[in-house]
């Protein structure tokens, strides 16, 4: 049976030979103004194509539909890593006049994948979605639509008037969205900074919303997962300020900071004037789109009815408080830096140092608030800490002259580099804000697993421990965490942040039990051997005048410890924390 359509686009459908298939979308009067229609060669309807039929509306509305086609006749003048995100035309028609073929309407293959998401119905992008792999190719797409090479292509520019316009609009529809003080000072900072957002422009989608991106898993043999996309509906493709990207992008994946973050640290390292324009542009950017957003949700929220209440306020709040950030400039001076390094910043921090060029990092993520990572120059390997922003000075200083106390001592602990200024620490600004960095030598070895902790192990850990004791240092975090081995001997203590120097035996002993404590924290609970563990760990700490009953007077200390530890789960975690108790009972049988 034939699908109801006008007899125009039957028309074209049987002039190519096409069979209609499914209406995905027809025009409704207001803003859905083409036909999208699923079309097959073939009874088995084994390929598919898409007709995308431009039906009704403003001359505006029929410009942008001539500009998205023009713009995917010239896909195969994009870079590759664009072209192969676009689905390419296989017939067309800029609708010129004649009598059966009056309106512009263009044929794609069809895309076997599914909307990322639904923007207000899944308020953004839901979690989970990306892995580091599948996020860089989305994002380096984005990034290379800056490299579309402009003739030809007819682009519409979005400019202040559009953007005063919307923000008009909100405040027409819904004047409550924003508090009149929150109102003023949003129209203040876009009008103040629109002249000098609007000097630096790149090529866009614009719209950037998770329908228009089509998505599937693929298995590659040797890649695992991969998710693969195509981008379409490019009727609103523009020449937009430089910061559009990465700030809609930001505020879609606001449940994940890893990916909002990243998004920022590439555009930002890919820009090639100052840091301060492109800054400028994204907090701008950022605070426009927050304020569309909100209007969206709160506007067309209340027809989806699964939305969480809970979750829809708290979205909303986050959108606020971006506004805020935006116009204050906290949006581009994060505390934490740990998912904005790129190799930009690296080559930046490495022109203070004299231990050669760039080449790659890898992110440490397990760092106490501080990031740290590898990096690979052309003279080696090193560890590069850059130190959140509130960290102080005389700690950082203390933590160092440790490292190289110890290493002077023949315990394997980290060398401390100097800058071409002979300090260990330098200074860099880093997203608005100054950070002091370190970097150190690398040290090859890895802490051990909890199944790979044996008695071997445990007696080096209570030697190395003693060690360290015996100058008078206490450690103040001694876990199986800051401790590399590598073929089974230690080869790095690390993470001396809470360690001290010209200790007292008493303070010293609070150490070992705590030490020991955190020790008996890393076991699996279906195999757990507490005395074992002490013993030997306490037989490399003593070593032969280690006894029985030496040992029995610590544990007293050692469950003080292990409380101390068990209050501060609860106040992280505000529950679990079940081994804790078994743990004790393990050690009063000691």
């Amino acid at each position: 049976m034939e699908i109801d359509l006008p007899q125009e686009i039957l028309n074209i459908i049987r002039k190519y030979k096409y069979q209609a298939v499914e209406v995905l979308r027809r025009p409704d009067g207001g803003l859905i103004r083409s036909f999208v229609i699923v079309l097959s060669k073939d009874q088995k309807n084994d390929k598919k194509y898409i007709l995308k039929f431009f039906w009704l509306g403003s001359g505006d509305s029929r410009k942008r539909f001539l500009r998205e086609l023009k713009f995917l006749l010239a896909r195969d003048r994009f870079p590759n890593v664009v072209k192969s995100h676009i689905l390419p035309i296989v017939e067309f028609s800029f609708g010129d006049g004649f009598r059966t073929d009056t309106r512009p309407w263009f044929i794609t293959k069809q895309y076997s994948g599914q909307p990322l998401a639904k923007f207000i119905g899944d308020l953004g992008i839901k979690k989970g979605l990306f892995t580091i792999p599948n996020f860089e190719s989305l994002a380096k797409f984005l990034i290379s639509m800056w490299e579309i090479p402009e003739k030809d292509l007819d682009l519409w520019f979005y400019d202040i008037y559009h953007a005063e316009t919307e923000i008009s609009n909100f405040y027409k529809n819904n004047p409550e969205l924003l508090s009149k003080v929150e109102w003023e000072n949003l129209k203040k900072f876009i009008n103040i900074n629109s002249g000098k957002v609007f000097k630096n422009l790149k090529i866009s989608h614009r719209d950037l919303y998770p329908e228009n991106i089509l998505v599937r898993q693929e298995t590659m043999s040797n890649k695992g997962i991969q998710l693969r996309f195509k981008m379409i509906d490019w009727e609103y493709v523009a020449k937009v300020p430089i910061g559009w990207d990465p700030a809609f992008f930001g505020l879609l994946f606001w449940r994940e900071r890893i990916w909002h973050d990243r998004i920022y640290a590439l555009f930002y390292s890919r820009y090639r004037g100052p840091s301060s324009e492109f800054n400028l542009s994204y907090r701008w950017c950022n605070a426009l789109l927050a304020l569309r957003f909100l209007y969206q949700i709160t506007a067309f929220g209340s027809f989806y009815h699964g939305l969480s209440n809970d979750e829809t306020c708290y979205y909303k709040k986050y959108l606020i408080a971006s506004i805020k950030d935006s116009i204050s400039g906290h949006l581009v001076s994060p505390d934490d830096t740990r998912y904005m390094i790129s190799g930009k910043v690296i080559s930046q921090i490495l022109n203070k140092y004299n231990i050669g060029h760039f080449v790659s990092y890898t992110l440490y993520y397990l760092s106490k608030g501080n990031t740290v990572f590898k990096v690979s120059t052309t003279t080696g390997s090193f560890v590069f800490r850059i130190y959140n922003s509130s960290r102080n000075l005389n700690v950082i200083t203390r933590e160092l002259r440790l490292f190289e106390k110890l290493r002077a001592n023949m315990i394997p602990s980290y060398h401390v580099f100097t800058n071409k200024m002979g300090r260990r620490i330098s200074t860099v600004n880093l997203y608005n804000k100054m950070r002091r960095v370190a970097i150190l030598s690398y040290l090859r070895g890895s802490s051990p697993t909890r199944h790979g902790i044996n008695n071997d192990l445990l007696i080096q850990a209570g030697a190395t421990l003693r060690s360290i004791h015996n100058l008078k240092i206490s450690h103040g975090d001694y876990s199986k965490r800051n401790v590399l081995f590598c073929k089974g001997r230690v080869s790095g203590v690390i993470d001396l942040e809470f360690g001290r120097e010209g200790v007292s035996q008493k303070k010293l002993k609070l150490d070992l039990a705590k030490s020991l404590a955190l020790w008996c924290m890393s076991v699996t609970l279906n195999d757990l051997d507490i005395k074992e563990r002490v013993l030997n760990f306490l037989k490399g700490y003593w070593g032969i005048s280690f006894s029985p009953a030496k040992m029995r007077r610590i544990i007293p200390l050692v469950i003080s410890a292990l409380d101390k530890e068990e209050k501060i789960h609860w106040e992280i975690y505000k529950g679990g924390g079940e081994g804790f108790g078994v743990i004790r009972t393990e050690l009063l049988k000691i």
